[in-house]
């Protein structure tokens, strides 16, 4: 199925000031229009927890913190902010673990060389 362009008249004025008559052409379709914002507000919106999780010192510094996030808001719901909301943790959930995935390379040497207290007793 080929899309068939949409003519549109545009008035626009150049530097000078002078109107001028274009015209423009688009092969976007209203059906193109809606898969673009469905795409677009699935990539702003995914991944929330990983953002929010690195931002909150009880699970960052450390691996996979949005998939740390939604299992400590799961298992406490009370705690959470918007607890009505918590059905969004199920969508997002796969989004941050890939989102943390990607991140890995960066969240590893950062957990690993974060100075830490020692807890081991022999090293006193």
């Amino acid at each position: 199925m080929q899309a068939t362009p949409d003519l549109r008249l545009c008035l626009r004025s150049d530097a000078a000031g002078l109107a001028r008559l274009t015209r423009t052409v688009s092969f976007v379709t209203p059906m193109k229009r809606l898969r673009i914002l469905l795409a677009a507000t699935a990539v702003a919106l995914c991944g929330c927890a990983s953002i929010g999780g690195r931002g909150d010192s009880r699970f960052y510094p450390s691996v996979y913190p949005g998939v740390q996030n939604h299992i400590y808001y799961f298992a406490h719901r009370e705690e959470n902010d918007m607890p009505s909301l918590w059905w969004l943790g199920i969508i997002d959930f796969p989004f941050s673990a890939a989102l943390d995935t990607a991140l890995l390379p960066w969240d590893v040497p950062y957990w690993a060389f974060q100075p830490r207290a020692c807890t081991n007793s022999a090293s006193q």
